[in-house]
């Protein structure tokens, strides 16, 4: 079967072998040149075509935009109801054995167990839910949630624009996401009248005999935890939901192709990044907000341990470190608060700076 690119093309070979037979040199160096011409266009015809029809391939029988949305629905917690749900259950054990950690089945419970609360099927999405133990203690993140990652089943056809080593990027603004709702979870379950009323009861004496200075201390040092903790929480998903709105915006084109689709994903990609602090000159704050996360757990579980337990020279050391912790965030990014404005970023520095609390 002959083609009709190179039925055309045969047709100007011969031609251009006539003409050369009776002319001379320089006419048949521009009838190359023509037929040279033609042959590049054909062919540029026929790529543009190519790809058309690959962009149309991607973006409708593949379902690009749709995986994009179950990747942010579950990696960046779009889905704020599943993934509350799932957080919870994964908090709540931890919260519960204070001297253990989580474990594959735990994990697998509770991801299956939201699934049916939901009422989905579990085949319906290429998503699961893997534990990674390791044999390695953490001493400096003894309490922060680690090692629980999701599995997404992309096909293999979207890894033109979705790479294998993209999935890690979403991999990373998960696990970090899960550790700042963990902070901002523990905070919440502390409970005022819990506090004090459930230890007066249990030891009046020892109650009458504290200072009331040390409650004050617990209450004001639970709110500028949970002050900073929100900050960060706000900054993260926002950058996440303001990010992929805009990628989404940018697919609206009717004229978008292969090409324009990978640069959209790498900047989607670059904004969450930032917002996960993934970041080589970020890293630095990374490290001390994993240092707040730390605190806030530990502060927690004194808390829950119970009045009795409690000592003022464990919550002055608490805050100790909380102040060196909001103080280097905070020189850090104040070199860049006059060129990020109307910033996730900014808003974040913003708050760290603002501590009311501070001076109650």
């Amino acid at each position: 079967m002959i083609y009709p690119i190179g039925l055309h093309l045969a047709r100007y070979i011969i031609l251009c072998n006539q003409l050369t037979r009776s002319s001379d040199i320089n006419q048949s160096t521009n009838i190359e040149n023509i037929l040279e011409k033609f042959s590049e266009q054909i062919l540029l015809n026929k790529c543009n075509q190519l790809i058309n029809q690959l962009t149309d391939d991607i973006l409708n029988r593949l379902k690009y935009l749709t995986h994009i949305e179950y990747i942010r629905n579950f990696f960046l917690f779009e889905n704020g109801s599943f993934m509350h749900q799932f957080a919870l259950r994964l908090y709540s054990k931890l919260s519960h054995t204070i001297h253990e950690r989580l474990d594959a089945f735990t994990v697998l419970v509770s991801f299956d167990s939201t699934l049916t609360m939901f009422g989905l099927e579990k085949m319906q999405y290429p998503l699961s839910v893997i534990y990674q133990s390791t044999n390695e203690p953490s001493t400096t993140q003894k309490y922060i949630i680690q090692n629980v990652q999701l599995k997404y089943d992309l096909p293999k056809e979207l890894f033109i624009i979705i790479k294998p080593d993209h999935m890690d990027i979403y991999q990373k603004c998960f696990a970090f996401v899960l550790q700042v709702k963990q902070a901002k979870y523990v905070l919440d379950q502390l409970v005022f009248s819990e506090f004090r009323v459930k230890n007066r009861v249990r030891n009046r004496r020892l109650y009458r005999h504290q200072s009331y200075q040390l409650h004050h201390e617990m209450f004001l040092l639970r709110a500028r935890l949970l002050h900073a903790v929100n900050a960060v929480n706000n900054f993260v998903l926002t950058t996440f939901h303001t990010a992929g709105e805009q990628f989404l915006d940018k697919h609206s084109n009717k004229s978008i192709d292969i090409e324009s689709m990978i640069n959209f994903h790498e900047k989607f990609l670059t904004a969450l990044s930032i917002g996960s602090l993934l970041q080589p000159k970020q890293q630095a704050i990374r490290d001390q907000l994993m240092k707040l996360f730390e605190i806030v757990t530990i502060f927690a579980r004194r808390w829950q341990l119970g009045f009795d337990s409690i000592k003022i020279e464990h919550i002055n050391k608490l805050q100790s470190e909380f102040n060196q912790t909001k103080q280097f965030i905070s020189i850090v990014l104040k070199p860049f608060l006059p060129r990020m404005i109307d910033s996730p970023l900014r808003a974040l520095a913003c708050a760290l700076q603002d501590d009311f609390y501070s001076n109650v």
